[in-house]
């Protein structure tokens, strides 16, 4: 078995290690050479100088590939299509290589010369190590590019009429099956590696009950964003309003499966880039991404106040918590995480005061947070918070 089914980030972990083979490479494309041109100095065969003139092409080619792919990767994550255009890109100039190795070998085992055979066969082993220990994070090019590089060797010595050449033939089919079980077992070990590392990392930024983002996931989200991104944004801040009393009279258990219920509700109101957290307790961070105008987030914040003050059925019983949310706009791309938390913060404690609902804050300064607020619709009244 050669494939798992793989998540979309452990794919493209995958996909990216194809971009850490340019040595090895360059000293297959050098290997390949050198060796033609000493056959074709020696021999003189046309076939076997084409051969190798068209691994060098090919070698060449593939380095292209992966210095473009490794430049790619230095100015940040690959997308997904991204990562499938490099892997078809990888495939192809591989296939290429291995055709020439594959072709070569043929060519030399057809030699009577002992010399160009011992080439041909150290070409063979060569070139088929290296595809089993750089190629197998994407077995199917591995396999492939092994069996397109071992087998016209094979086929040369099985047909030969020299004893010797058919019990290299037989080494020859040993390795190949045996370097298929070393490609998949390869292959497991880096996507059970990988997945694990994702694991571990989704662990520590996920909150444990809710499975929303937590702080330290919301602070590399923000600080991911671009530069222009982060001037179209905005923060919301909430937390409920009788969580306590529901958590005292049905248990923390009842207040648990509310926390998750309510998590749930947030998580459908994310789109595109937006990210909800929680922060602890009944603490809730949602960021908006790629806001058009500031009404955007206006309907938000009413939508995310709506939601979660419907009634949940809960150990039995429905109830209905009460939400206080302040949320803030940032006004340029110097703002930051911080000042916009702040200021989102100190208007979801106005509403509190007020007895829940909804307040903006005003545009946030990059050098202290505002806690000047407005009320957003007639639906919740608020006066104009102190500064």
């Amino acid at each position: 078995m050669y494939f798992v089914r793989e998540t979309d980030d452990v794919y493209q972990a995958l996909v990216a290690d194809l971009a850490n083979g340019a040595f090895p490479n360059a000293i297959m494309a050098l290997t390949i050479m050198v060796i033609g041109t000493y056959v074709w100095v020696d021999t003189s065969m046309p076939a076997g100088l084409a051969a190798v003139a068209y691994g060098g092409v090919a070698s060449i080619a593939k380095l292209g590939v992966v210095g473009f792919h490794r430049s790619r990767i230095a100015q940040g994550p690959l997308s997904l299509s991204e990562a499938r255009r490099f892997e078809m890109a990888h495939s192809l100039t591989t296939f290429c290589v291995a055709l020439s190795v594959g072709a070569s070998a043929g060519v030399f085992f057809h030699e009577p010369d002992l010399t160009v055979k011992l080439l041909a066969t150290g070409l063979i082993f060569g070139y088929c190590s290296g595809i089993v220990g750089r190629l197998s994070t994407r077995p199917r090019i591995a396999a492939m590019a092994v069996t397109i590089a071992a087998l016209p060797g094979i086929v040369m010595c099985a047909l030969s009429d020299i004893g010797a050449l058919h019990v290299i033939a037989c080494v020859f089919l040993i390795f190949f099956f045996g370097s298929m079980t070393s490609i998949a077992h390869a292959y497991r070990f880096a996507h059970d590696r990988i997945s694990m590392q994702f694991q571990m990392a989704n662990l520590a930024r996920r909150d444990a009950l809710t499975k929303l983002h937590n702080r330290l996931s919301l602070r590399e989200f923000f600080e991911s964003l671009p530069s222009l991104e982060r001037r179209r944004i905005a923060v919301h801040a909430f937390d409920l309003d009788g969580f306590k009393l529901i958590n005292d009279r049905l248990g923390h258990a009842a207040g648990d499966e509310l926390l998750c219920i309510l998590a749930s509700r947030v998580q459908a109101l994310c789109k595109g880039r937006d990210i909800a957290a929680r922060f602890g307790g009944d603490e809730f961070v949602f960021v908006q991404a790629g806001l058009r105008d500031d009404g955007e987030a206006r309907i938000l914040a009413e939508t995310i106040h709506s939601r979660l003050t419907e009634p949940c059925r809960v150990g039995g019983f429905d109830v209905t918590v009460g939400l206080s949310l302040g949320y803030c706009v940032a006004t340029h791309d110097a703002t930051t995480l911080d000042v916009l938390l702040q200021s989102a913060d100190a208007a979801s404690y106005e509403a509190k005061r007020q007895g829940g609902g909804v307040v903006q804050a005003a545009a946030a300064d990059n050098d202290r947070p505002s806690v000047e607020t407005r009320a957003m619709s007639s639906l919740y009244p608020v006066q104009q918070a102190a500064g």
